[in-house]
């Protein structure tokens, strides 16, 4: 009889060749009328091209399976072409609303503000600056707690934004923390050095908890980054003055004025 005449006649689900393509043409010779079909004994054993074809569509047949797997239970496409320059589109146009916003925040137009950064974070909720405006905006509002959650976004999406950090510091100076907002203050001058205005936080801090010789230390020890500024030097002059130095603090009063 004819394999190719069983396969034909009597098509199966794929599933069911796998280990049957034997069993199939045995069972079905009888039945074969194809004349140009050979004539070959029924109890004879199948020649072994039949055997390696049916292990080659067992073999296909289970590569696909894993082939297919592996390409159809993708959960998340890769964006088109389409939708990446979308997104793009979103991300420029969230830039531009968010320059907006910060005219608006520093004209004191705080409910346009707060309306054109809603727009914005529609468009583009991973910008950590629409997030950090948002903060600032909540401050100016008094709603402190919001602030804060707007600032723990920002460190989220941006880890080293040092302003995040002296914000908070900011939020829990007001809270009557001084313990945690020293520990966002120290953050921000570490992540930003350079910022006079993160240090001098931190010196506050580091008095009102009662450490003014670490403050004095710390501000002698960053003068020569800051040496043009008067802030730095009338505030070491105090300090000297408490801690008793008084001729270097009339010293150091005389340069900062």
């Amino acid at each position: 009889p004819c394999y190719v005449c069983v396969f034909e006649q009597n098509p199966r689900p794929a599933g069911a060749l796998i280990g049957s393509a034997y069993q199939i043409g045995m069972s079905r010779m009888r039945f074969c009328t194809n004349p140009a079909a050979p004539q070959v004994n029924p109890t004879a054993e199948p020649p072994d091209v039949n055997r390696r074809t049916a292990m080659r569509v067992t073999t296909y047949i289970l590569a696909g399976s894993v082939l297919l797997s592996a390409m159809g239970c993708s959960s998340t496409p890769s964006n088109t072409p389409r939708e990446a320059a979308k997104l793009q589109w979103d991300e420029a146009r969230a830039w531009v609303l968010l320059s907006i916003a910060k005219d608006q925040y520093a004209n004191g137009n705080l409910d346009k503000c707060k309306e054109t950064l809603y727009s914005a974070m529609r468009m583009d909720p991973t910008n950590p600056q629409l997030h950090l405006l948002s903060a600032k905006l909540s401050i100016e509002k008094s709603e402190l707690e919001r602030a804060e959650q707007s600032l723990d976004t920002v460190r989220k999406l941006d880890p080293k934004n040092a302003e995040a950090d002296y914000l908070s510091g900011v939020i829990y100076q007001r809270w009557q923390r001084p313990e945690t907002s020293l520990t966002y203050y120290t953050s921000a001058c570490d992540k930003a050095p350079a910022e006079l205005a993160y240090l001098m936080a931190r010196a506050e801090m580091l008095v009102v908890l009662n450490h003014q010789d670490q403050a004095l230390q710390l501000l002698e020890a960053k003068g020569k980054y800051f040496e043009h500024s008067g802030t730095i030097r009338a505030e070491v002059g105090l300090l000297m003055a408490h801690a008793g130095r008084h001729d270097e603090a009339i010293d150091m009063l005389r340069q900062a004025t």
